[in-house]
């Protein structure tokens, strides 16, 4: 029994170190990487919120949805939360271009978020 207790350990270990690197890989939006310090991850989007987790200067995130305000945005080792759309002032793009953000063009950045 010892032996099979060992083996259940590892697989589960196993399985769940895995799981972030696959939702990781899951993500599909707009990329970008934090240019400031950290920036605040919240659980929802909405300043009441909690903050569970900050992401440092040069994590990647990905956009993958929106609300009013907030960014949907996946860490690259799988972390999935809300930040103020405030806050992307202090990202940087692919090619380490300020991240600009136009809320009148909103529609436009949802579509690139869909595709």
């Amino acid at each position: 029994m010892n032996k099979l207790s060992k083996l259940f350990a590892v697989i589960l270990t196993a399985t769940f170190s895995f799981i972030p690197s696959l939702s990781a890989v899951a993500a599909e939006g707009p990329q970008v990487r934090v240019a400031s310090d950290f920036i605040n991850i919240h659980l929802g989007p909405a300043v009441e919120t909690p903050i569970f987790y900050v992401a440092e200067k040069d994590e990647w995130m990905v956009l993958t949805n929106r609300r009013t305000g907030w960014f949907k945005v996946q860490t690259e080792n799988g972390v999935e939360g809300w930040i103020s759309e405030n806050e992307l002032v202090f990202t940087l793009d692919g090619d380490g271009n300020p991240v600009t953000y136009n809320p009148s063009l909103v529609k436009n950045f949802i579509s690139s978020i869909s595709k």
